[in-house]
């Protein structure tokens, strides 16, 4: 039996009529839960499904998916989930790929004629595939990382090792469950830990739901922390805040600081190997500029500049795609395709090894200039691509979006990266937008950047 399951299924036991889930009007105990999760294995059976089997969730933010997800669990099944209004590389994509025995998008059907709620035995091992998780495909076409239950326990588990949250926290799902809080919620929930389902991000919601709440924790992406920074002066009720899937800008981390008290925390990993380095908020104030120290159990060495991880959290490989898993994969060890350094037992991340222009055969960086770009006091966010230029090969092109109220001199941008980084890092295009699209994980789409006039 796999560890996972075993651990999970009996903390719900212990949770038992404590509150679990609640979305919208449904509320459900831990026991009412497991209700619904032993519904689930009986469908499932019912359609055929046995261990090893692809099950795949089609399916926004609600309590369902999770129900799904832990039914999977039980039987062994290799669950994969995607949010309907994010497929990354379209539905023919995903059907092709992810080689699912059955594909839900109802669940409601699913268990329409399902009354027994009695236990199924587990029939999942540590070391069979749990969950495939797409990647965001922002460099290419999107891959999925296979991940075991023996890693999804390592990543689990090590929740408990960091502080935990006052008693009676509610956290708040503003994110998709299709993604990374598929992963952290569950975590949460083994540590009694209710969760708040919302189907998406809106500022003042969100508020609402922290206040309604009395105490309250999110996990979300550093641009909607930064959302709140300009649209939330104050926000009742909230305890803890983590942010994941790019580093908090240093100036933008010590302005939620400064407004919502030492609550706020950074978690570095990938899809890849999901817990990597955490900084607590207690340790924030003074490292602003690092994404803290390795999770316990996780070694983190630099190689040439290059960040390589090893971990019992790490993934198998990714799914039918052999070649890449060798390219990233050696010895144990993971080349995340980040570069950056260790100092005081701290990781400074510098950028994505694969996000370089070529200027005239110079090698710049895009990370510095970003970085050069978001210290100048009237701009919010910036991201930077490379575009064809008939003279030098590429030209650095800066797309960013200014503080509200704000028109930033793209000269006096222009000074600060030639001042910061190098002159031969200045963007020669510069262009303002109101505000940047993001990808479904909540980073820059640089895809879908316009192109400078």
């Amino acid at each position: 039996m796999a560890r996972l399951v075993h651990n999970t299924l009996n903390a719900f036991d212990e949770f038992d009529d404590r509150l679990a889930l609640i979305d919208g009007s449904v509320e459900l105990s831990y026991r009412e839960l497991r209700a619904e999760i032993n519904r689930f294995c009986h469908a499932l059976t019912r359609h055929g499904l046995k261990r090893g089997d692809g099950l795949g969730a089609l399916m926004g933010n609600r309590w369902e998916l999770l129900a799904l997800k832990f039914a999977a669990q039980v039987l062994g099944l290799r669950f994969v989930a995607l949010d309907p209004d994010h497929v990354v590389g379209g539905l023919p994509f995903l059907e092709r790929d992810v080689d699912a025995a059955l594909i839900v998008s109802d669940p409601a059907e699913l268990v329409s004629t399902v009354d027994s709620t009695e236990p199924v035995a587990v029939q999942a091992l540590d070391s069979d595939v749990a969950q495939l998780v797409y990647t965001g495909g922002t460099t290419g076409e999107s891959k999925a990382v296979m991940l075991t239950f023996e890693a999804l326990e390592f990543v689990t588990a090590s929740f408990a090792e960091r502080p935990r949250y006052p008693e009676g926290t509610r956290l708040i799902v503003v994110t998709p469950l299709a993604h990374a809080l598929g992963t952290v919620g569950p975590a949460l929930m083994r540590l009694g830990v209710p969760l708040e389902i919302h189907r998406t991000f809106a500022v003042e919601s969100f508020v609402e739901a922290c206040a309604r709440a009395g105490r309250a924790a999110v996990h979300f992406y550093p641009s909607y922390l930064y959302r709140l920074l300009d649209d939330a002066a104050e926000i009742p009720g909230l305890v803890h805040v983590t942010t994941g899937g790019a580093p908090l800008l240093p100036y933008r981390y010590r302005q939620a600081i400064d407004r919502y008290g030492p609550v706020v925390a950074q978690a570095y990993g990938q899809f890849e190997s999901f817990a990597i380095t955490y900084l607590d908020h207690a340790d924030a104030a003074e490292n602003l500029t690092s994404v803290g120290r390795p999770v316990p159990g996780v070694e983190v060495k630099i190689q040439d500049g290059h960040v390589l991880v090893r971990s019992p959290g790490t993934m198998t490989g990714y799914w039918r795609r052999p070649e890449l898993t060798a390219e990233v994969l050696h010895d144990g060890w993971l080349r995340t395709g980040d570069l950056g350094f260790l100092e005081n037992g701290h990781l400074h991340l510098a950028g994505r090894a694969a996000e370089v222009i070529v200027v005239n055969a110079d090698t710049c960086y895009v990370a510095p200039i970003e970085a050069a770009l978001t210290t100048h006091p009237d701009v919010a966010q910036a991201a930077v691509v490379g575009v064809p230029d008939a003279r030098t090969g590429q030209a650095i092109h800066a797309v960013v979006e200014p503080v509200p109220g704000r028109s930033p001199d793209p000269d006096a941008l222009r000074r600060t990266v030639s001042e910061q980084v190098t002159p031969e890092h200045v963007p020669r295009y510069v262009t303002l937008i109101d505000r940047l699209p993001l990808t479904p994980l909540g980073k820059p789409d640089k895809k879908a950047l316009p192109w400078p006039a």
